[in-house]
């Protein structure tokens, strides 16, 4: 019995031995796999060859010339400019407000009191100098009236009395006495009219048509030059003291800005210097301006200088109101430079590019705008624009995008997609 259990542990092994024996025989019969033939059996379960993922690498690139329909193009607000040169340069940097000169900002008053009768301006009308803005009907006038009027005669008695006194005294009748008598109670009464006639002028009153016996029971508040109603500070039937606050009106013409200059800027500003500034509220719309005064008293509340600077462009200064803060740049060195708006600039496989106009082509869908993408290398930077160098020849006079460039960028992204699909 235990020489059959020996005898089948070693067929059992036997067996087992020659497994292994089989196994190894086969995996040193197989061929080894070449490069060659991991590309073909790779093409046989893709499909894809060697060249056609070289197209597929070619198609991920940025296409040379870009195409958009006109009408896409024009819904997106692509617009066209140049490669100008522009004035860019070292700079303070601070702050400031608007303000108007004091000629051309009022606070209207009167100086006899009354009740307002008629208003005939609203707050923003265009006013023209001498234009009635409101009458004030007086008592006070009726009586200054009266006063002027018995003035007057007063006066011409006077003037006769003297010539009368002149006449006898050259004639040896009357002492010199009586003369000095009559030039005295002349100049008198002449001083008198005198003052009577410019306090009906300030009440914008011609004394003339007093002296004719015609009286006014009111009269008028008028503006002192042309401009804009800002505030009225009265309503009908209101009674008015002297020295109130009636109407103010400005005229944002000569408006101007009023910077800080920090004390250790201070050096650096002098008169004449060009300044650019901006309203908060409208952080990209630039203006122009010249320092024509540096003041020279120090605000110790700010440590700083105030510095003026009027506008020297063309712009719409309705626009401008007194009072509006701005942020503004005082150039100290300037020097130009070929530049674009940033708007123009777009970053592609992360270098900055533009885009030019290429031309037009018919398709069935519409008229096909093209554009070529330009590599471009960027400088410095300054009030929305940037300093500009093509890496690559731009033809002359090449319409070049300079806003909108972004949605051209994004199609060359919908086209990756695509093909990426």
């Amino acid at each position: 019995m235990k020489t059959l259990q020996i005898l089948f542990q070693l067929l059992a092994t036997l067996m087992l031995a020659f497994l292994i024996l089989t196994r190894c025989s086969s995996k040193n019969s197989a061929p080894e796999a070449t490069a060659e033939t991991v590309a073909q059996m790779h093409t046989e379960e893709t499909g894809t060859t060697n060249s056609e993922h070289q197209e597929h690498a070619d198609e991920n690139r940025t296409p040379s010339i870009i195409s958009m329909l006109e009408q896409q193009a024009t819904t997106v607000g692509i617009r066209f400019g140049s490669l100008d040169t522009t004035v860019m340069g070292t700079a303070i940097q601070t702050y400031g407000w608007l303000r108007l000169p004091p000629q051309y900002h009022s606070r209207l008053s009167s100086f006899l009191s009354g009740s307002i009768e008629k208003i005939f301006v609203i707050e923003g009308d265009f006013v023209r100098k001498g234009d009635t803005l409101a009458l004030i009907a007086s008592p006070e006038l009726l009586e200054l009236q009266e006063a002027y009027i018995q003035s007057l005669a007063a006066y011409r008695f006077a003037k006769a009395e003297l010539e009368r006194q002149r006449k006898l005294y050259q004639d040896s009748i009357a002492a010199a006495k009586q003369l000095q008598l009559a030039e005295a109670e002349f100049q008198s009464q002449q001083s008198r009219m005198l003052a009577l006639q410019k306090r009906l002028r300030l009440a914008n009153i011609d004394p003339s048509t007093v002296e004719h016996s015609t009286i006014v029971s009111s009269f008028p508040i008028v503006a002192p030059f042309d401009g804009y109603v800002r505030h009225i500070n009265v309503v009908l039937g209101e009674f008015i003291s002297p020295g109130k606050e009636l109407f103010e009106l400005v005229n944002n013409h000569h408006i101007h800005a009023d910077i800080f200059v920090f004390e250790k800027d201070i050096p650096r500003v002098r008169e004449g210097q060009t300044v650019r500034f901006a309203l908060t509220t409208q952080p990209n719309q630039w203006y122009t301006g010249r320092i024509f005064s540096v003041g020279k008293a120090f605000e110790d509340s700010v440590k700083a200088v105030i510095v003026h600077a009027e506008l020297t462009g063309k712009y719409n200064r309705d626009l401008l109101l007194p009072g509006m803060f701005v942020n503004a740049h005082i150039i100290t060195a300037a020097h130009r430079v070929t530049a674009l708006p940033e708007s123009a600039i777009v970053e592609i496989e992360g270098k900055p590019h533009i885009f030019i106009f290429a031309g037009k082509s018919d398709h069935p869908d519409g008229i096909i705008w093209q554009f070529r993408p330009v590599p471009v290398q960027v400088g410095e930077r300054d009030r929305g624009f940037v300093a500009v160098s093509p890496l690559e020849p731009i033809p002359d006079n090449a319409p070049i995008v300079v806003d909108g460039a972004y949605y051209i960028y994004a199609q060359t992204q919908n086209l990756e997609a695509e093909h990426a699909h």
